[in-house]
């Protein structure tokens, strides 16, 4: 487990990396007011520490302005590096509570990299994964469920997923959690002053009242466990594979269900060598569609391993679709797989019924 230390200035770059118009790099700590003031020209020449907590300044990250005490864009070694909008934001009303700076600088690598390279070049430290979040746990910016709830918007999926996420990072579910341990907190208290006080008779009526009060919290927490469950399938989403023989009709359904030429269609069997998988909307929950090589003996060492591939994503599957070719009709390696999904939830989809059928 890494070592964390919360005094020391992180940055990162906050975007993904690619072409893009805006990349965004970003420091927390306490000397990242300082490290800006060391590569930050702002165009109306006032200095960084004079600036305002939240506010926005235009200018230009420059190579080091610490040798001139007045420089400008055009003071000789003074090299721009980019043109940027700086963003101030002072402790404590930030998301690490820590001093934040936040440089706005067009998206391309090359320049996004300059900028970091520049920050940790005067003090800062590279942030470790999720470090952002980690600071503004650690300070009580955050609990524990809102920090997963940050995760949870980032990795959001669907509108849904993304609605469920949003509201935990509002507090709803510390809340609740919050509430269930008061609850429990008092009923322990009050079993504890019966130990104290054991030659206290307990009232028929105060124990009910203790029992009945168990009773809800339970209650609490079976709902609060079934609704864990409704959010893991909205985050998660349900994990669809497609499986069957080659060349019966699989990548034609998942085509059909994307509504795009996604995978790969040939009369040829056995064209689908690897498994291929997409996101499907469903009604708010994401469908996570699974195209895999056709199971059949082979010799051909590619298409074992596609085949065994397949083989371990039906084992992973909350749902399986297996498409049968009605021109073909069940033969042996049907009724393998027919075997092998029976104890699993699944859907036998009939293809080719316009066609001669041999079933």
């Amino acid at each position: 487990m890494k070592n964390y230390i919360l005094d020391d200035t992180i940055c990162a770059i906050s975007t993904p990396l690619g072409r893009s118009g805006i990349g965004i790099v970003r420091m927390s700590g306490p000397d990242a007011i300082r490290i800006a003031e060391k590569i930050f020209l702002s165009k109306d020449k006032k200095p960084v520490n004079s600036f305002k907590s939240h506010t926005i300044h235009y200018g230009f990250i420059v190579e080091d302005l610490s040798q001139s005490t007045q420089p400008t864009i055009s003071t000789p070694g003074v090299e721009m590096v980019d043109e940027v909008l700086l963003t101030v934001m002072k402790a404590p009303r930030t998301y690490t509570r820590q001093d934040i700076v936040e440089i706005n600088c067009h998206g391309g690598i090359v320049a996004l990299r300059k900028v970091l390279e520049l920050c940790l070049r005067h003090g800062a430290r590279l942030a470790n994964p999720g470090e952002f979040t980690l600071r503004a746990f650690l300070n009580g910016r955050i609990d524990l469920t809102q920090a997963e709830a940050v995760l949870n918007i980032v990795d959001a999926k669907t509108e849904e997923a993304l609605k469920v996420a949003t509201r935990q990072l509002e507090g709803s579910l510390s809340k609740i959690l919050n509430s269930i341990h008061k609850d429990l907190l008092d009923i322990v208290s009050e079993f504890e002053a019966l130990l104290d006080f054991p030659e206290e008779e307990i009232e028929e009526s105060q124990k009910e009242e203790i029992i009945s009060r168990l009773e809800n919290t339970i209650k609490e927490l079976d709902k609060l466990l079934e609704h864990s469950r409704e959010g893991r399938l909205i985050q998660e989403g349900i994990k669809c594979v497609i499986c069957g023989k080659p060349n019966v009709g699989k990548s034609s359904l998942m085509n059909a269900l994307l509504g795009k030429e996604r995978v790969i269609v040939t009369p040829i069997p056995g064209t689908t060598r690897d498994v291929v998988e997409e996101i499907v909307d469903l009604h708010g929950i994401p469908l996570r569609i699974a195209d895999t090589a056709g199971i059949i003996e082979t010799e051909d060492l590619v298409e074992k391993e596609g085949i065994e591939r397949a083989k371990r994503e039906m084992e992973n599957a909350d749902l399986i679709i297996l498409v049968l070719d009605t021109t073909q009709g069940v033969n042996g390696d049907d009724i393998f797989l027919l075997e092998r999904i029976k104890d699993k939830n699944h859907i036998i989809c009939v293809n080719k019924i316009d066609l001669k059928s041999e079933m």
